[in-house]
């Protein structure tokens, strides 16, 4: 999120913690510390105000060399190709530092409800999601903020009980659940991912319409939740999920259902791709989410492990976050976890990506090619006009016939 948004958050949403409750810099992988003054002088606009909002200054943020990462890995976005995605590990680059919390207490009651804010704070926040990642409808029934910065949303009953029953029960049935694939090439280690997954193919499909049935529904909810316009989404006649057609098209990847029985796990990982990885597909994972199928009283959490924020799951609810920021960038500190359930318990849930195809290199090359064809243009026509003796607007040629500014009299 840009400076200036952190500015409008402040002003919009509302006020900082006191400066003895505070938490620490968060040391974050790649990350540099360029709205460490912004957030400085955020955390004085705000001193003495009610608390709804934490702010972790950047200054003094380093590499965190230690810090394991690694992207999830759907299957091919062409629901008929076999084999998992990848290798998939991103490499350390630069983005945000700063990291934007809401306070405590609000966040263990559930979050901040959108609906509950001033219009003017709710408008000034989406126009900053939007500007950094995606738009959003922030008029969604039962939004929530979990964290302002990286934005993390909660949508509470997002998909009803019996849906989530639906979605279960046809994964069970299927015997078409596989281990989870995990990217990122040799020398990872052997329990990075031990969840078992189903891909949601056209033939798991055609084996069980009701739920193709309940999926389009949830997608077509998806779709008013990432307000993304009607005509940038591909549309696939038959149905089957695609990868992006093309620059600037939006598409939703092969969504999967995941299984994680007790001791099971996602250790730390992205789901955006690297942007070598990236720019070789064609897309970037723009939005990631997360259906709850179950409750989970223990263990199981989704951890964002930079923001030091657990999710426990609740079924029926789901959790939207932003992988990549507008330009396709991995934002780093989306960095999570899915961890261990606990003895006696499982985890089910449904991954949903929203895919954007990037544009290639052969494109940007045109781009540039007719930025600067443009701006030779207009070099050319300020040389013609000097060469005439223009002097300003009206081709004024006389130094006393200039105009001497706004309102002024000669």
């Amino acid at each position: 999120m840009s400076c200036a948004a952190m500015g409008a958050i402040g002003a919009g949403l509302a006020a900082r913690v006191p400066s003895s409750k505070r938490p620490q810099p968060v040391r974050a992988t790649g990350l540099t510390p360029r709205c460490a003054s912004v957030g400085d002088k955020l955390s004085a606009q705000l001193r003495g105000a009610t608390s709804t909002l934490q702010l972790v200054s950047a200054n003094g943020v380093k590499r965190h060399a230690k810090l394991s990462v690694h992207a999830a890995v759907a299957p091919p976005a062409d629901d008929k190709a076999k084999g998992a995605d990848g290798p998939n590990v991103p490499p350390p680059s630069s983005g945000p530092s700063t990291i934007v919390r809401i306070n405590p207490e609000v966040l263990a009651a559930g979050g901040l409800p959108v609906a509950s804010q001033p219009k003017a704070g709710r408008d000034g926040f989406g126009n900053s999601v939007a500007t950094q990642f995606l738009p959003i409808n922030m008029e969604f029934e039962n939004l929530s903020v979990l964290n302002l910065d990286p934005p993390i949303f909660s949508i509470k009953n997002f998909i009803s009980e019996e849906d989530c029953d639906v979605m279960v029960q046809a994964a069970q049935i299927s015997k078409k659940m596989e281990k989870s694939a995990t990217g990122g090439g040799a020398g990872l280690p052997a329990d990075m991912r031990t969840s078992t997954s189903l891909a949601l193919n056209q033939e798991v499909f055609a084996a069980q319409p009701k739920l193709r049935a309940k999926l389009d529904a949830v997608l077509a909810k998806a779709r008013q939740l990432v307000a993304v316009p009607s005509e940038d989404w591909d549309q696939q006649a038959d149905g089957s999920f695609k990868r992006p057609s093309g620059a600037g098209a939006f598409a939703f990847e092969l969504p999967q259902i995941a299984r994680y029985a007790a001791g099971q796990h996602f250790l730390a990982h992205e789901d955006a791709f690297p942007m070598d990885i990236a720019k070789q597909k064609g897309y970037q994972r723009r939005a990631t989410l997360l259906l709850y199928l179950n409750d989970v009283p223990e263990g199981g959490a989704t951890k964002f492990d930079i923001v030091d924020l657990p999710v426990a799951p609740v079924k029926g609810d789901a959790l939207l976050f932003f992988p990549s920021f507008q330009n396709g960038i991995p934002d780093h500190r989306t960095l999570h976890t899915a961890e261990d359930a606990v003895e006696g318990h499982e985890k089910w849930v449904s991954q949903i990506w929203v895919s954007w195809g990037l544009p290639n290199e052969a494109e940007i090359a045109e781009a540039k090619a007719a930025a600067a064809t443009k701006l030779e243009g207009a070099t050319d026509k300020t040389r013609e006009k000097k060469k005439r003796g223009t002097r300003g607007f009206g081709n004024r040629k006389a130094a006393g016939d200039r105009p001497k500014g706004f309102g002024s009299k000669k």
